[in-house]
């Protein structure tokens, strides 16, 4: 199983009840820290379930994410789906695969602005 290189990303979430918020601090004497999601995947899963286009919308959405967090994951998602490497000018509308052609749409400014051309 291959993870990411930054294995979690985490989201803090707030608690906006300040009722709940003050019996937490009555039976809490030390401090604690707020509310985490943390989230993990297997990136050759969530590229397989891509590109066989059965992927959620909610994985989708994480995936880009965690492709536009920085760009050592987008070179690493570009290894396992190629059209990644297509270049911001590319009619996307020619990919058949909906998932793939809305995941380019997420990640459309750090895809290459244009592909350098090949010297014969």
């Amino acid at each position: 199983m291959r993870c990411p290189s930054t294995l979690k990303t985490e989201s803090t979430l707030f608690e906006d009840d300040d009722e709940s918020v003050a019996q937490e601090a009555l039976l809490s004497q030390h401090h604690q820290r707020d509310h985490s999601l943390i989230v993990g995947f297997d990136l050759d899963h969530a590229a397989t379930q891509l590109n066989d286009g059965e992927i959620s919308d909610l994985d989708l959405a994480l995936f880009a994410f965690w492709i536009k967090a920085n760009h050592d994951n987008y070179v690493m998602a570009k290894g396992l789906i190629r059209e990644l490497a297509l270049d911001q000018g590319y009619n996307i509308d020619k990919i058949t695969n909906h998932r793939v052609r809305k995941l380019l749409q997420e990640v459309h400014d750090i895809r290459p602005r244009s592909v350098p051309m090949r010297s014969p």
